[in-house]
C-alpha cells in the first residue's frame, strides 16, 4: 500500500496536483501535528470525477455529494453541499480509488 501511494501521489505531483491517500493525514505546517478534516473533497483515480466526502468522528465516510462541478471545488463550500449517507458504504470500500484532493483551497 505504501509503494501504491508513492507512485500515484508521485504521479499527481508531477501533475501539479497536491494528493494523498484517504485516511492520511494532512499535515499541518508544523508537521508534527496531524489536522482532522470532516470533509475532503476525492478524486476517483481512474475516472478522474471529483467527490465532496463527509467523513464521522472516527475517519469513516458518512456521506458524499457528487461529481462536484469545478466551480464548486472550494473548502469553504464543503459545509454547505448536499451529502447523501447512501453511497457512503461503497466509497468506504472502495477508498483505495480515490486521491485526496489538497489543492483545493
Amino acid at each position: 500500500m505504501r509503494q501504491r501511494e508513492q507512485q500515484t501521489t508521485g504521479d499527481l505531483a508531477m501533475s501539479g496536483i497536491p494528493a494523498r491517500l484517504p485516511g492520511s493525514p494532512r499535515l499541518s505546517a508544523r508537521l508534527s501535528e496531524a489536522v482532522s478534516e470532516r470533509y475532503e473533497f476525492w478524486t476517483h483515480i481512474g475516472w478522474g470525477e471529483t467527490w465532496a466526502v463527509l467523513l464521522d468522528e472516527r475517519g469513516l465516510v458518512a456521506g458524499c455529494c457528487g461529481p462536484v462541478d469545478r466551480r464548486d471545488l472550494r473548502r469553504a463550500r464543503l459545509p454547505h453541499l448536499a451529502y447523501d449517507p447512501g453511497p457512503a458504504e461503497w466509497f468506504g470500500r472502495h477508498v483505495a480509488e480515490f486521491l485526496v484532493r489538497d489543492d483545493v483551497e
